[in-house]
């Protein structure tokens, strides 16, 4: 025969599980959304600085554009004299730009403008869509005045961006784009040189 033996211990203790008091949830929940906060700063930081890493690059084309336009029609910039607005017809110089890039330049469609890089900035929601780019002209500017550079303004024009006493813009955002409410250094551009930066280092 077996005999087995039992020890009695006395009733079984139940463990008292303490949960998060109120307090400390809240504490969680505020540490969580400081961390998402942040998160999204960060990742808004990031998308502001690609746009304007994208938007360097189609001035740094559109001045390809230009440069090469010149150098195949006698050292003279592109002719124009209105405002770029595609749904009125206004195309200059985007459409000799296109040929030299070999793009389609931007136009007015049944369903609304087609336009694209180069000619859009990418931080742009209130300009290209409409008009077809969101880059000015800079000598435009000076080429719409016919009647103080005589009968060739294109050339009379072109002599001033070449010997100005200064590195003058050839396109630069028509809107600060990267900062609405900011400085000049929100708005970008192209010079005569090829350089690419903010608006304000291409003023004195």
């Amino acid at each position: 025969m077996i005999i087995v033996h039992y020890k009695y211990c006395g009733p079984r203790k139940r463990r008292h599980v303490q949960g998060f008091s109120l307090i400390e949830l809240l504490v969680v929940m505020v540490i969580v959304a400081l961390l998402i906060a942040l998160v999204l700063t960060a990742l808004g930081t990031a998308r502001a600085s690609a746009r304007r890493v994208d938007c360097y690059s189609n001035l740094r084309t559109l001045g390809f554009a230009v440069a090469s336009y010149s150098q195949n029609n006698r050292d003279r910039l592109p002719f124009a004299t209105r405002l770029i607005d595609v749904r009125d017809g206004q195309l200059a110089p985007l459409d000799i730009l296109a040929e030299e890039l070999r793009i389609q330049p931007p136009a007015a469609t049944a369903s609304g403008v087609r336009t694209g890089p180069p000619f859009v900035c990418p931080a742009d929601d209130t300009q290209g869509p409409f008009t077809g780019t969101s880059y000015r002209y800079g000598p435009r500017e000076l080429m719409r005045i016919p009647e103080i550079w005589g009968d060739d303004p294109q050339l009379a024009v072109t002599r001033i961006y070449e010997i100005g006493p200064e590195d003058l813009p050839l396109f630069a955002d028509i809107e600060a784009f990267h900062g609405r409410d900011g400085p000049p250094e929100n708005m970008q551009v192209v010079l005569f040189s090829q350089a690419v930066g903010s608006l304000s280092a291409s003023q004195p």
